[in-house]
């Protein structure tokens, strides 16, 4: 589904498909997060089982206020102490399908919002 009309920054999600989601130009097919102030970055999580602090510590390096989380297809839920960390640490953790995250995403930064978004996709 694309998801943009005219050339976005380069941190805007432009399209997304079930095994892969488009920032810009660059197509990713492998767990990456995207917030304006980093880009996209590769993230080395394969399911929500994954989701510990290490996994959060390059989400909260970027100075978000929000993490939208894609959790693939179906929505699920990550561990509760990623949330509880995240929350110590005053970021909202929101979890949802990628498809719902890259377009809340996308609306958030185009109103200048700091949020982040982390997609975890297959490997």
């Amino acid at each position: 589904m694309q998801l943009t009309l005219h050339r976005p920054d380069r941190a805007a999600i432009t399209a997304i498909e079930a095994q892969r989601i488009q920032v810009g130009d660059t197509w990713f097919s492998n767990s990456f997060f995207v917030s304006p102030e980093v880009g996209a970055q590769a993230w080395p999580v394969i399911d929500l089982a994954a989701l510990d602090s290490a996994a959060l510590a390059p989400l909260l390096a970027t100075g978000a206020h929000v993490i939208l989380l894609g959790t693939g297809s179906r929505q699920g839920f990550p561990p509760a102490a990623f949330v509880a960390e995240a929350a110590r640490r005053r970021v909202g953790v929101e979890a949802m399908r990628n498809d719902a995250a890259a377009r809340t995403y996308n609306v958030l930064i185009s109103e200048g919002r700091a949020a982040l978004a982390a997609f975890i996709l297959p490997d």
